[in-house]
């Protein structure tokens, strides 16, 4: 299936690389607990690029007519929206896109849509908002979204269980990273 997507940056080796050179102390070296890397896996898991418009007002009243709508200041800023957890992150920057044909295997549909992201998104803007303005908080409007496959790395570690469960760890494949992990 074709889709828009973020290319791999981190390889298969780079990553068993980066997850043998880990410190004892971090949290995912206390939870392996000295278990091997059985397998290591590739998944696309989408995202939203939300492209928001913040419109500040100018007075402290609302707008009376189109006139008062004009002089209003609008701002485009962009977020990353989480298809898996609704959650929402600012982009400073845009990531690179390229359209690549993906097995459906290895694609993981959103659980939550634009419209749903709309409280998270809106927390993160006021945020936003207020670390660098201040007190007034202005009107946010969703201009579009664009739905986006980021690849992540699932590392197996040791055999499955009776279960069928198997220890694991997600790691992003694109060299793209959120709230610096």
């Amino acid at each position: 299936m074709k889709v828009l997507c973020t290319p791999v940056t981190v390889f298969e080796e780079d990553m068993r690389q980066r997850m043998q050179q880990e410190g004892k102390f971090s949290f995912n070296h206390l939870l392996i607990r000295r278990k091997e890397i059985s397998r290591l896996e590739i998944r696309y898991v989408e995202y939203f690029i939300l492209d928001y418009q913040i419109i500040h007002k100018k007075a402290a009243f609302f707008w009376r007519d189109q006139e008062d709508m004009r002089k209003c200041s609008r701002q485009q800023v962009f977020l990353l929206g989480n298809g898996s957890t609704g959650a929402t992150s600012f982009m400073e920057t845009q990531p690179q896109k390229v359209e690549m044909d993906i097995p459906d295997g290895q694609l993981q549909k959103a659980d939550y849509g634009p419209e749903q992201m709309r409280l998270s998104a809106r927390t993160t803007l006021v945020k936003l908002v207020r670390r660098h303005m201040g007190g007034r908080i202005p009107d946010f409007q969703l201009q579009k979204a664009v739905s986006i496959y980021r690849p992540f790395w699932l590392i197996y570690y040791g055999e499955t269980r009776a279960d069928g469960r198997q220890l694991c760890s997600v790691r992003s494949a694109d060299g793209y990273s959120v709230g610096g992990l």
